[in-house]
């Protein structure tokens, strides 16, 4: 039998939308978008390790159990794997639409990212979820079809969301 203890940081992972850290007029957002079925495209954007993915993660399971995708900006990117994304998200499934967490956007090249936003564009049904560490590497066309949220949390909110975490 092998059991293996989870990492404190797999412990301590959010769960939740109420769990991120982020100030609550954010978490509220999400959770009334949630609450009415109403998400919209989303960029998540901030410095490295704020819990983007992890929120992404989280909307991701909570609007498409069994029909949500994840792809990683930082793998290898080639005519293929959009086809793949395409394909994917150009056959509605009975449930809706298809839906698609693509992490690290802004790794991509601006030629993939143009790309995508063609796909975006074809298929409205779905959702598409994104995460940028750097917002100015994401070209303005992907940025104007989505919901921009900051994971950079301001300084006025800092106080707010250490005490609720």
């Amino acid at each position: 039998m092998n059991t293996q203890t989870p990492l404190l940081s797999e412990l301590f992972r959010p769960q939740i939308i109420d769990d991120l850290a982020l100030a609550e007029k954010e978490i509220g957002q999400l959770k009334q978008m949630l609450s009415q079925g109403s998400i919209m495209n989303l960029l998540f954007h901030g410095k490295t390790g704020t819990g983007k993915t992890t929120a992404c993660t989280i909307i991701l399971k909570a609007i498409s159990p069994e029909n949500g995708v994840k792809f990683s900006g930082s793998a290898t990117w080639n005519v293929d794997l959009l086809s793949q994304i395409d394909m994917y998200a150009c056959t509605q499934s009975v449930l809706g639409g298809r839906n698609c967490l693509i992490d690290d956007v802004d790794l991509l090249s601006k030629p993939m990212q143009n790309a995508l936003r063609g796909i975006i564009d074809k298929t409205s049904k779905n959702r598409f979820l994104f995460t940028a560490n750097d917002i100015r590497k994401v070209i303005p066309a992907i940025q104007s079809r989505a919901l921009l949220l900051s994971f950079d949390v301001a300084p006025l909110d800092c106080a707010e969301v250490r005490d609720r975490i």
